[in-house]
Parts: structure tokens; C-alpha cells; sequence
């Protein structure tokens, strides 16, 4: 982790105790390390981030960081609800530094959940950042089912207006979905629009399905076992 240029990157890495679907995942292993330690050691490897910082209310979690020499922010309870959001999050992040006369230029959301996003993914990123002299870069992947064949549908799921077309996948325009796994966003851009999504001068980051995994089920984290025990992933 170091910083040669003169813009100044900010990762956050939100990791909240509690988790319906999945007890404690944030602390589970995957490989021998724990699920959240992928993403730290992607931080802390990645060439333009200056600082690294996990926010969370779990004590586990902040033996962790101190084993591995990373700064802890203690989330309030307040913050560490189902419904608190990340913007909040990360705006107690930034205040919170700001108040030891540390800012940023830029923010680097990366969620504990996305294990196999790495140390290459987050420069690439960054250089597309300069390359584009973007305010925003966010990773995306390809959609697996594409919207032309969605629709909202109402409780008895009545299919009456159900309308597809009759274009084959090949023959349609791409489409893609957010993966979680990387928000590189302008700080002054994000608190003037209050958003990650800021809405002119952002671009996407396209990733491979495999690196795009989010754990959020049971399903989801046996998936990741299952692709490190049998070398897919390293």
C-alpha cells in the first residue's frame, strides 16, 4: 500500500457484527484466513491507496486489524443497524478522520463480501480513474439474465402483461448489474450529490463473474470454498 501520485485514496472496508442470513460471516474462514482478511489484503496491496480503514461494531474484528497492523473505527450503534446504509457509514468514516486533520480526495468502498476481488482489480481501477478523469469508477459484471426478460409482476404473479422479446440473448444489446465490489468515487462529488452513484462523469469496471461472487447466503459462501479447494482461485 503506498501512494506515488498526488491524489489521495481513502478505502473503506464496512464490516458490521451482525448478519441475518449468515452468522458472523465477515469472521468466517475461507482458505486460512478469515472472509474479511480477502479484502484487507487486497487494501493493503493495492499501489494508490494511501490509507486503509474497517469500520465495525465487532470486537473479533478489531483483534484482527490489530494483528494486522490496520486502523480500526469503532461504529456506533446507531451505524450498525439492518437499516443503516453505507453512505452513512462512510461519511462517519471520513468525519472521523477529518477530526485528526486527515482527508481524502477520493473514497475506496470495498466490502468484505467480495473475497475474490484483488490488489490487481483495485489499480486497474484507479488507472482507469486517471485515464478517464473520472469522478467515478464502479464495478459491474455482465448480466446472466438480460432485462428485456424481466418484469415486475404483482402478489398472484398473474402473467397477463408479461411481454419478452423474441430477439435471441446473442442479439441484444449487453446489459450489466453492479457487483459490490469496488466504489471509487470523488469525496467532494459524493457529498455534494450524497451518493455513490454519482449521476454524470462515472464509468464501470467491468469483472469476471468468478470475481464478481458476493457472499450474502450460506450457498454463497460453500460456492467460494468449493473454488478455493479446487484451485480456481489462489
Amino acid at each position: 500500500m503506498k501512494n506515488n501520485n498526488s491524489n489521495t485514496v481513502l478505502a473503506v472496508i464496512p464490516a458490521r457484527a451482525g448478519s441475518k442470513r449468515l452468522k458472523n460471516k465477515n469472521m468466517l474462514p475461507l482458505g486460512n484466513i478469515p472472509l474479511i482478511q480477502w479484502t484487507i489484503n487486497a487494501a493493503t496491496k493495492a499501489k494508490n491507496i494511501t490509507k486503509v480503514v474497517v469500520t465495525s461494531d465487532d470486537l473479533l474484528i478489531k483483534d484482527l486489524c490489530q494483528k494486522l497492523n490496520v486502523e480500526f473505527i469503532l461504529r456506533p450503534t446507531s451505524l450498525a443497524q439492518d437499516t443503516s446504509s453505507s453512505l452513512d457509514v462512510i461519511i462517519h468514516s471520513i468525519n472521523f478522520l477529518a477530526e485528526k486533520k486527515e482527508t481524502y480526495e477520493y473514497l475506496l468502498l470495498l466490502q468484505p463480501t467480495s473475497p475474490f476481488r484483488t490488489h490487481k482489480h483495485i489499480d486497474e481501477a484507479y488507472n482507469k480513474l486517471i485515464t478517464k478523469n473520472a469522478d467515478a469508477i464502479i464495478s459491474i459484471k455482465k448480466a446472466t439474465e438480460h432485462f428485456h426478460w424481466s418484469k415486475e409482476l404483482n402478489s398472484d404473479l398473474n402473467m397477463s402483461d408479461f411481454e419478452v422479446t423474441n430477439q435471441r440473448k446473442q442479439d441484444l444489446p449487453s446489459s450489466y448489474n453492479l457487483n459490490g465490489a469496488i466504489y471509487l468515487v470523488k469525496i467532494s462529488e459524493l457529498i455534494k450529490q450524497n451518493t455513490l452513484f454519482l449521476r454524470k462523469n462515472s464509468y464501470g469496471f467491468l469483472m469476471s463473474d468468478i470475481d464478481s461472487i458476493d457472499v450474502d447466503t450460506l450457498i454463497d459462501y460453500q460456492f467460494c470454498q468449493f473454488l478455493y479447494k479446487s484451485g480456481f482461485i489462489s
